[in-house]
């Protein structure tokens, strides 16, 4: 458990401070699940960022322009 502990800290820190508040805002944590902390973080992380922003897409969409070939 306490390699998972580092493997989590190393996630986190790499990457930022934006990241990390993603993880603690949407993380909740459940003290009686016995999940690897790591494992916890990834899924977190994968969840966020998987969802689809619709106006943004909306927004590119919009940009597109046809070009020539």
């Amino acid at each position: 458990m306490e390699n998972a502990g580092n493997k989590t800290s190393q996630l986190l820190r790499f990457p930022g401070m934006e990241v990390q508040d993603i993880v603690e805002d949407i993380a909740d944590p459940d003290p009686s699940a016995d999940q690897d902390p790591y494992v916890l973080c990834i899924m977190t992380i994968d969840h966020h960022f998987a969802e689809e922003n619709v106006p943004f897409e909306r927004h590119v969409f919009r940009q597109l322009r046809s070009t020539e070939g």
